[in-house]
């Protein structure tokens, strides 16, 4: 990109920017926009440590979801509370913030609770990772030490490649590890319903089950009536950040590198910029020599 031989650069990622940054041409190129992806912690429900709610609140309360997104993302991400991100249909994360805020002392509150104070009795713990990029790796480095700071507990970083993290994510074989899913459509049951409610193993990626909340998403998919419809996906995700099915982390922001002689972008009402390469052109001047 820098030497001028593609237009655009895409998927930059956080470490990218600390070079853009320092370089007044590539700052001026560089454009970000909101993502439809959540990602988030998950668990092993069945299975102790984290068949205990208390765990998983104590964990909720202790991710400094600002440093996250200010500090390992260089700004690539915005906090997230919720699964549905700002913007996306059936949005009300702003009214469920406080169910997972950053809260300390009540996370060690709730840890010695649930029968492990200042960590002590609390197992080892895996902590799965896909893949080896390098943001993914120090977003897991920021958890395991966050989880250590506030809870005294200790998770061994795992990670591993991307066919083996997904195998065992569809058997529900990981303890705890991070994950992300982006929408495929404007709508909360892709997010909420494809995601979070109950299916066997082999077919849904996590073991966390809740009736009353996969009775909401079932009564949302065939409700008519869109004001009552997206008030049933309000109260199942309340229902997934209360049993706290997924710890949510960050929503995704996007960044891309273009030279200034590429137009036609476009950009939705809700922010969003999809690629529609029908729409781009350039006003750059080709000289053969």
């Amino acid at each position: 990109y820098e030497n001028d031989e593609i237009d655009i650069l895409h998927n930059i990622s956080p470490f990218d920017l600390r070079h853009i940054n320092q370089n007044p041409r590539l700052k001026q190129e560089l454009v970000t926009w909101p993502h439809t992806q959540t990602w988030y912690l998950f668990f092993q429900t069945a299975q102790r440590p984290f068949n205990n709610l208390k765990v998983r609140q104590a964990i909720s309360h202790v991710i400094n979801r600002d440093v996250i997104c200010r500090v390992v993302r260089n700004g690539l991400g915005i906090p997230a509370y919720t699964m549905l991100p700002p913007g996306f249909p059936g949005y009300v994360g702003d009214s469920h913030r406080d169910i997972q805020r950053f809260d300390p002392s009540l996370g060690q509150q709730l840890l010695a609770e649930a029968g492990f104070p200042g960590g002590r009795g609390f197992p080892r713990v895996t902590f799965w990772i896909s893949g080896k990029d390098p943001s993914l790796r120090s977003l897991g480095q920021a958890i395991q030490g966050m989880l250590l700071e506030h809870l005294g507990i200790q998770v061994e970083l795992q990670p591993q490649e991307g066919t083996v993290f997904m195998t065992n994510l569809y058997q529900h074989k990981i303890p705890m590890g991070i994950s992300a899913f982006q929408s495929d459509y404007p709508d909360p049951h892709n997010l909420l319903g494809m995601v979070w409610h109950s299916q066997p193993v082999g077919h849904g990626r996590h073991d966390w089950r809740n009736p009353a909340f996969d009775n909401l998403i079932d009564r949302a998919d065939f409700e008519m009536v869109p004001g009552r419809r997206m008030a049933m996906y309000a109260d199942a995700e309340r229902i997934l950040a209360s049993d706290v099915g997924g710890v949510f982390l960050f929503h995704t922001v996007l960044a891309q590198l273009r030279k200034g002689y590429v137009k036609g972008f476009v950009t939705t009402a809700r922010g969003y910029q999809p690629f529609f390469w029908n729409h781009i052109t350039h006003t750059r001047l080709y000289i053969s020599q």
